[in-house]
């Protein structure tokens, strides 16, 4: 089996010659990647995101070879990884530092390496199912594309950006989330393609039958969904509290000059003035370019506030790891907040670099700036406000579901709090609310969402907006949230069964495809 496999994966020269790298079908699959993109927020056509992965299915099934199909794969994620993620260049040029030339192709990289997984995926269904059966489009597709997201996500660091189910926050989707999670509904939206794709190229030898219960099953699946949305899986717990999100607007360019230093402190300070009635004050990641220990001096008038209101505080702040040159980004309780959560999941290059050992001389070279964060624990006692145990998440930390379900049941409460400064004016923020959004629809649980200078939120336990300010203005969100306990079915379980459930169908698959079709 094994020698089986590997043979497939050596390309004749010639093969490639075969094919012109842009006829009408490679166009098609770029331009149905790009329209993929548009599910997503800000632009929320979430029923394009089933239509896209069937237009996809369809391209592969008229591949000729498995090498044209992950041509066709490759041009399709280009073109959805190329307008969706596009702003990485943004914070690694703009924000970064990094020579033009640089960054130009570390964002190519990574456009190319993300498009490398449709291209795989694309490769090996046409390869091991070469017939267009109910079996590779009812199973094998939904299944291989929930699995090449999963490997995604943690590959390499990981990059959960932009997967399927993201796109079904605002659809009839919504309410299998806290069931299914994040990579089983993603399954479930390319399941929905897949059996269009089936329908169409058998719809002249499918029984009428067939066809009739495949087109309920179609109707059944977002009735469900709809059905699901007023499911509670969990129940508020004690009496909700007041927040103000305090959103700075602090240019990237300048916050971390020290000459504007006082300059974030005093933004900071005065627009929390008026709230300190408020249960709750947050500032969002690294507000304060200062280490906490620095910083405490001068604090002091804010601590003072905090105490005498019996407010709790949670301020975003670099806090020196003990003994060392190197920084925990952290998020501090002070006030009636106490505790403190260190970043785990750290941006790579950004925050840290990969292999410094081998790296970290080509940073000297190339005079960009070398990052000095440390990875957090991987247990952290949670930060608790008001007595209230929170989930805390710094920037895209709020990605990795793993992360967010080892917190619960126990939070009551999540917080994210992000400088999406780094992303300027760009698709980010909103993604990154949305997933945010998705979250909440997870766990059942509201959510606080700070950010420096946008999308800064409040989100309800069903992922729907309760309050939210404009981008690039100084302000405070004042808000109410409540606290709420409970598991719903994805906390208890995770995603583990379901993608144990899909390799395994994929293997079967693969079984039944070699003795009746092999």
């Amino acid at each position: 089996m094994a020698a089986w496999l590997i043979s497939s994966l050596f390309i004749p020269l010639n093969t490639l010659r075969c094919y012109r790298l842009f006829d009408w079908l490679g166009w098609s699959a770029l331009v149905g990647g790009a329209l993929l993109t548009l599910s997503f927020a800000p632009f929320q056509q979430f029923w394009l995101a089933p239509l896209c992965v069937a237009w996809l299915a369809w391209l592969w099934s008229r591949a000729s070879t498995p090498w044209h199909a992950a041509l066709l794969g490759g041009l399709f994620g280009f073109g959805f990884f190329a307008t969706s993620v596009s702003w990485i260049f943004i914070s690694i040029y703009e924000y970064g530092g990094t020579p033009l030339p640089i960054a130009l192709g570390l964002t190519l990289g990574l456009i190319l390496l993300m498009a490398s997984y449709f291209a795989i995926q694309g490769f090996f269904l046409t390869r091991y199912w070469p017939h267009n059966s109910a079996i590779k489009w009812l199973w094998v597709f939904p299944a291989s594309w929930a699995l090449m997201e999963w490997v995604r996500g943690w590959l390499f660091t990981g990059f959960p950006w932009m997967m399927l189910s993201y796109s079904q926050v605002f659809g009839p989707l919504n309410g299998y989330a806290a069931i299914l999670g994040g990579y089983a509904l993603s399954a479930l939206v390319a399941w929905l393609g897949g059996a269009l794709t089936y329908l169409y190229c058998q719809r002249q030898t499918l029984a009428s039958q067939t066809k009739w219960l495949l087109i309920s099953v179609l109707i059944l699946i977002p009735l469900g969904g709809v059905f699901l949305q007023s499911a509670s899986w969990s129940q508020p717990h004690g009496m909700s509290i007041t927040a103000s999100l305090v959103q700075g607007n602090i240019e990237q360019t300048v916050k971390w000059s020290p000459q504007y230093v006082y300059h974030s402190i005093d933004t900071y300070t005065q627009l929390s003035t008026d709230h300190w009635h408020s249960d709750l004050v947050i500032w969002p990641e690294a507000s304060i370019p200062l280490p906490l220990d620095t910083a405490l001096d001068f604090l002091q008038p804010v601590l003072q506030a905090a105490q005498a209101n019996d407010t709790a505080l949670l301020i975003g702040i670099p806090v020196a790891k003990a003994h060392t040159s190197y920084f925990y980004n952290a998020l501090v309780g002070l006030g009636a907040a106490k505790g403190q959560y260190d970043k785990q999941h750290l941006v790579p290059f950004g925050e840290y670099i990969p292999f410094e050992r081998w790296l970290g001389n080509v940073f000297d070279v190339l005079e960009i700036p070398s990052p000095s964060f440390t990875v957090g624990a991987r247990q952290q006692t949670p930060i608790t406000v008001h007595h209230i145990p929170i989930a805390a998440f710094i920037c895209y930390e709020i990605a990795y579901a793993s992360a967010v379900r080892q917190t619960l049941p126990t939070a009551q409460l999540l917080v994210t709090v992000s400088n999406d400064a780094w992303f300027g004016d760009s698709l980010a923020p909103y993604q990154h609310l949305q997933i945010a959004q998705f979250r909440s629809l997870q766990t059942q649980r509201d959510q606080l969402f700070a950010t420096n200078d946008g999308v800064t939120a409040s989100i309800d336990f069903r992922g729907r907006l309760l309050d939210r300010i404009p981008q690039f203005e100084a302000q405070v969100l004042e808000t109410i949230v409540q606290p709420r306990v409970g598991s719903t079915p994805w906390v208890r379980t995770g995603d583990t069964p379901w993608l144990l459930l899909m390799l395994f169908g994929l293997l079967g698959g693969l079984c039944w495809e070699r003795r009746h079709c092999g």
